[in-house]
């Protein structure tokens, strides 16, 4: 009961405070959510008001600028649309939201309260980790078209110099998140230098295997002839995406163990099924 009266508290206090703010309602918050951010399938009542309370908070949030270029460049990796001091207030605020959670049912229960306070700590460091979780994912889907275009760069260089043109025909064929990237690079290869384009999408992904790739076209832009660089980098590639295969392959017995074990329990059910039905009906006519 306790529990019921401070949520229907919290929701009274809030709907005060949005009508005397002259706040829009949640369906109207909610439609306008979801059309800034199209991708999100979910809006519920808490994400509108994290990010109202979010958005908020981020005009004092003050940040370095080392830190907030670093959050720029993971926030673009991560392919999110939010401010650095947006992010950082989110954080806090889903964190501050536990600790009242955790505070208003230490009412009820002192255990119940800590329980709430350790998983929102938990939480704590899933959101602070998140964006590095987001960036890891995001670079795998990158690195895994990196082969198909180093076969690609290495074929077309035989016969065409403009790197421009090849990389913007590469571009419809590859994934969502490669060809962000490269629309990037090549509105910035067009109005600036192009070396200076390629060392920032280096920069921006922070790819291993991207790097050799920016150092053979930097080569092919200052004159030099790269075709057996791109040939090389494509075998080493080749067995690199081998090498990943092999390991992906590694982890699915595992998987196929568990399927086959269940498989096998479920012809011994149906064999002794079988069985007690035999055995029932020579009983039944015994008898």
């Amino acid at each position: 009961m306790l529990i019921l009266f401070f949520m229907l508290l919290s929701v009274g206090l809030y709907l005060i405070l949005c009508s005397a703010a002259k706040l829009p309602n949640i369906s109207t918050t909610i439609a306008a959510v979801r059309t800034v951010h199209p991708k999100e399938k979910k809006t519920s009542i808490v994400h509108i008001i994290v990010s109202t309370l979010a958005s908020g908070i981020s005009k004092y949030v003050r940040l370095s600028d080392g830190r907030k270029n670093d959050l720029e460049i993971k926030l673009h990796m991560a392919g999110l649309s939010e401010t650095p001091e947006y992010h950082v207030s989110k954080v806090i605020v889903n964190f501050i939201l536990w600790l009242i959670s955790a505070a208003i049912l230490a009412c009820i229960s002192p255990l119940l309260g800590l329980i709430v306070a350790g998983y929102g700590v938990y939480m704590l460091t899933q959101d602070i980790s998140s964006l590095d979780k987001a960036i890891k994912v995001r670079r795998d889907k990158i690195d895994a078209e990196l082969p198909r275009f180093t076969a690609t760069l290495s074929q077309e260089l035989k016969s065409n110099r403009d790197v421009i043109g090849i990389m913007s025909s590469f571009m419809p064929s590859t994934t969502p998140e490669f060809r962000d990237e490269l629309q990037i690079t090549l509105a910035d290869m067009r109005s600036g230098s192009p070396e200076k384009a390629l060392w920032r999408m280096n920069k921006r992904i922070g790819s291993i295997m991207l790097s050799e790739i920016i150092r053979g076209l930097q080569m092919v832009l200052q004159g030099d002839d790269a075709v057996v660089y791109f040939q090389t980098l494509q075998a080493d590639f080749k067995q690199i995406d081998i090498q990943n295969l092999r390991l992906i392959a590694k982890k699915r017995p595992g998987k196929v163990q568990v399927y086959s074990f269940v498989m096998l329990i479920c012809m011994m059910f149906t064999a002794l099924a079988i069985l007690l039905i035999y055995a029932y009906t020579k009983i039944r006519g015994f008898i």
